[in-house]
């Protein structure tokens, strides 16, 4: 089972958990202590931006920011993939895309859109003044 090394954090204490993922479970520890462990199908691991991820299980979300990023998007990506193809809910050639949910866009990404989409409205409507009178 690989194991990913981070800090959660946790009313503004910073503490050292490990994330152990396997096919089917998603295991958190600290130090000796055991913090949880679910099936994968009972909680999500979101990547939140800038290195951190989310997790969530009943009803709980940690923000955590593993020691390396890239490795551990990688795990999720890789559990995620083998989850759809056990239960049959990803296709093949969907398998290797990365997720389109708009839920997972960025801020500033968002607003540029909106900006654009405004823009292009105006001109659209200048163009059509133009056109009529």
């Amino acid at each position: 089972m690989p194991i990913y090394a981070g800090v959660v954090t946790f009313d503004d204490d910073n503490v050292e958990i490990a994330v152990g993922l396997e096919e089917d479970r998603v295991r958190l520890s600290a130090g000796a202590t055991k913090i949880g462990d679910w099936p994968l199908e009972e909680c999500s691991i979101a990547e939140a931006g800038e290195g951190v991820f989310t997790i969530t299980a009943e009803n709980e979300a940690l923000s955590f920011k593993p020691d390396s990023p890239a490795d551990f998007a990688a795990a999720i990506r890789r559990s995620h993939r083998t989850a759809e193809a056990e239960d049959g809910s990803g296709d093949s050639a969907d398998a290797n895309s990365p997720d389109q949910d708009v839920s997972d866009a960025k801020p500033l990404t968002m607003g540029a859109f909106y900006v654009l989409c405004g823009v292009t409205t105006l001109l659209g409507l200048w163009a059509l003044a133009n056109l009529l009178f």
